[in-house]
């Protein structure tokens, strides 16, 4: 990964390191697992990884300067998540990203931010789902922490995106108390 201490240091880290955070834990999902809840409200493991691989899509489709439109594809949510990661991954390799970082808000690719987080933030979901809560890395935290509290709350919350704050409770860890904040709690 090209992440620092300080977190990602480019578009670019933030879209490819954030799957590099997602694919391992998709890796871990067994058969039995699909159908498990997630974080995500209403959501099991195969709405999440099929949210995220349209998510990968929606990058892609963007950085083609194409309109996404919801795919019809009836894969496997793995293999799904596998080709939309892969599509992205390939159109990275061939598009230049503006990668000042950070990266100014009047730049085209400044609205990739949310889609970069989006990976680090599901890898939490799935990890929860898989009964193995992730702790992500600190400069990812930090980052997000920053970027999420400084996203207006119209975007930040608007439907198909995050809930209201709940309260982190005391001796949550970093990861922990973020989510807290995006409207997510581990499962009972």
């Amino acid at each position: 990964m090209t992440t620092t201490a300080q977190g990602p240091t480019s578009i670019t880290s933030l879209l490819l390191d954030g799957m590099d955070l997602f694919a391992p834990e998709v890796g871990k999902v067994g058969d039995d697992d699909w159908q498990r809840p997630t974080p995500c409200a209403d959501w099991t493991v195969t709405e999440l990884v099929r949210h995220t691989a349209d998510t990968a899509d929606r990058v892609t489709a963007f950085l083609r300067g194409e309109t996404w439109q919801a795919p019809a594809s009836e894969a496997a949510p793995r293999d799904r998540w596998d080709d939309a990661m892969t599509e992205l991954r390939n159109e990275i390799g061939r598009y230049t990203l503006d990668d000042r970082w950070p990266i100014p808000g009047d730049s085209p690719h400044a609205k990739l931010r949310f889609h970069g987080c989006d990976f680090a933030v599901h890898t939490w979901d799935l990890s929860v789902a898989l009964g193995r809560e992730a702790e992500l890395p600190s400069g990812w935290v930090d980052y997000m922490d920053g970027f999420f509290r400084n996203t207006p709350t119209e975007v930040l919350r608007r439907p198909r995106a995050f809930h209201d704050p709940e309260q982190p409770s005391e001796g949550d860890g970093p990861t922990r108390s973020l989510m807290a904040f995006l409207g997510r709690r581990p499962l009972s």
